[in-house]
């Protein structure tokens, strides 16, 4: 577990939002939720800076395609690298994300956002971590991959927090909920 303070922050000189200290533990599954524009992905930021080093952390940050910077690799290639599980098992999980048969060996290159998103936030979840950070992991997945991120992350057993608009998967998936509303961040259990 980790404690985070309390904290106001600005931008422009305008209040952003104000927080008060929060502890996460081991099985939180936290969602933070807040209008367009009201600093939640600026809060899930502050909070990965306030995690201790002693925990191992994996951020899925939106829009973040730079971590294909070898695009000529193969989809299998790549999650092999960040992962110890073994190659039946990974097939498994990559059948779970609709990846089957041949599509392992496509390039990194032809693969769809929502394909490139599927496989950055696999890439992240069987590395070894204590804290999962997803920022706005569904906005390129369709409902069948939807679904399977759920039962997924259900089983995660480390802190999850995570930022979504998507009513129906925080509802499935968060026990927690942090709100940002009206430049305060408040924290219903």
């Amino acid at each position: 577990s980790f404690c985070i303070d309390a904290k106001s922050c600005e931008i422009d000189g305008k209040i952003l939002w104000t927080s008060p200290g929060f502890t996460f533990a081991s099985g939180d599954k936290i969602l933070i939720k807040g209008k367009n524009g009201s600093g939640k992905t600026t809060f899930l930021k502050y909070v990965k800076k306030s995690i201790p080093c002693s925990l191992q952390v994996a951020y899925f940050e939106q829009n973040n395609f730079d971590i294909f910077k070898e695009e000529k690799t193969l989809l299998f290639e790549f999650v092999k690298e960040s992962t110890t599980l073994d190659d039946i098992e990974l097939r498994n999980i990559l059948a779970l994300l609709n990846f089957r048969g041949d599509d392992i060996d496509k390039k990194i290159s032809v693969l769809s956002k929502g394909e490139k998103v599927k496989l950055y936030f696999v890439s992240l979840l069987f590395r070894k971590t204590d804290v999962l950070l997803l920022d706005e992991i569904t906005n390129f997945l369709d409902v069948v991959a939807i679904e399977a991120v759920e039962k997924i992350l259900k089983k995660y057993p480390g802190i999850l927090i995570m930022v979504s608009h998507d009513m129906e998967f925080i509802d499935n998936v968060a026990t927690k909920v942090i709100n940002i509303t009206n430049k305060e961040v408040l924290k219903f259990e």
